[in-house]
């Protein structure tokens, strides 16, 4: 098995590692939104996570990008479907999707700059 092979077969993991622990130290982040940190946690870790998957592909960077994005989208849903107000905002418990939609308004605009600015680093060799 080759070293590109194992870094490929690593790299969800290590992906899924990078996820769960920028959501722990951004969630000890003061959120500006106050009390309701959602909107805050996500697009951070959103775009840090795609950044991290252009960075940790062993080749393709651009394609690895796009099935974090997607996969990502998939999970933010998952996340953060049931999201309501917090109880100090005015339509308090109401069911909301703005968490779900600033998190991917953050990971589409990332992917982007990072598609079109990364052909522009240098190469590393895998």
């Amino acid at each position: 098995m080759t070293p590109r092979t194992r870094r490929f077969i690593a790299l969800p993991f290590t992906l899924t590692g990078v996820f769960v622990l920028s959501v722990v130290v951004v969630s000890f982040t003061p959120s500006p939104f106050g009390n309701w940190s959602e909107p805050f946690v996500g697009p951070v870790c959103a775009a840090i996570l795609i950044v991290a998957s252009f960075g940790l592909a062993p080749a393709r960077p651009r394609t690895v990008g796009a099935i974090t994005l997607c996969s990502g989208a998939l999970v933010a849903w998952w996340l953060l479907h049931k999201t309501y107000f917090p109880e100090l905002h005015p339509p308090a418990y109401q069911p909301t999707l703005i968490p779900f939609y600033v998190t991917l308004g953050a990971g589409f605009p990332t992917y982007a700059v990072c598609r079109a600015f990364w052909r522009h680093l240098p190469k590393t060799v895998a």
